[in-house]
């Protein structure tokens, strides 16, 4: 955990101003709330534009960048733990859980240990 912590301070952020552990709790919260609700609509779709996946896969993206914003600026908040019982069996799923409850919260929900690791990075050979 230590070495995922140390790559998750690297992550850079588009944000020009990171906001505070309460808005980042509050906003994981709301966003994940959208997915689940995302993923039981039923949107028209086409052979070539699949509303529903987009909306789901637009909440859940929203979700994992502001996981990896809350674990790279409030470490020393958040405590990621192996959940054995979430998801489907098929990758680890970490539980964000907090140090400290923020309001009612006493996590930043559930996230696929792939989506806090860094992207591979490619060195050219010249």
């Amino acid at each position: 955990m230590k070495r995922l912590r140390h790559q998750l301070s690297e992550l850079s952020t588009t944000w020009e101003e990171v906001p505070t552990l309460e808005e980042l709790v509050e906003r994981i919260h709301q966003t994940n709330q959208g997915w689940h609700l995302s993923q039981q609509l039923r949107l028209p779709s086409s052979e070539t534009h699949d509303s529903f996946s987009i909306l789901a896969r637009s909440y859940r993206e929203r979700k994992v960048r502001l996981q990896r914003l809350l674990c790279a600026h409030y470490p020393d908040d958040v405590e990621c733990v192996l959940d054995p019982e979430a998801g489907d069996g098929s990758e680890d799923i970490l539980s964000l859980r907090l140090r400290r409850p923020v309001g009612t919260f006493r996590d930043a929900c559930h996230i696929p240990r792939r989506e806090l690791e860094p992207e591979p990075t490619t060195e050219s050979s010249t």
